[in-house]
């Protein structure tokens, strides 16, 4: 496991405060899953992942999409 961070980054798109790759996040995703509301270990992967995204944390490779703005017409 990584370094511990002590809190989430202030600006998440522009600082980032850690890494970790898909195997730690596969083992951090299967240690909560009894907690999340989901049922296989790929929900649980996506549902962290977007937790560490928000905290300023990488996943490498990532393995969620960046958000597209839509534009209106």
């Amino acid at each position: 496991m990584p370094d511990r961070v002590e809190k989430g980054s202030k600006d998440p798109q522009q600082e980032k405060v850690g890494k970790i790759t898909i195997e730690q996040l596969k083992t951090i995703a299967a240690e909560k899953l009894p907690d999340l509301n989901c049922s296989t270990i790929e929900s649980a992967m996506r549902i962290i992942a977007g937790i560490a995204a928000n905290m300023g944390i990488d996943i490498d490779p990532p393995v969620l999409e960046p958000k597209k703005k839509k534009e209106l017409v």
